[in-house]
C-alpha cells in the first residue's frame, strides 16, 4: 500500500495542505513546519 499525503501529514503532526504545500515548494509554508 502506498505512502499517502494524509499518512505523512500524521506522521509530521500537520494538516494535509500544509504537507501538500511543503512537499510542492510553495513559499507560504513557515520553515519551522
Amino acid at each position: 500500500m502506498p505512502v499517502t499525503l494524509k499518512d505523512v501529514a500524521a506522521a509530521a503532526g500537520c494538516s494535509v495542505t500544509t504537507t501538500s504545500r511543503a512537499l510542492g515548494g510553495y513559499d507560504d509554508v513557515n520553515e519551522q513546519t
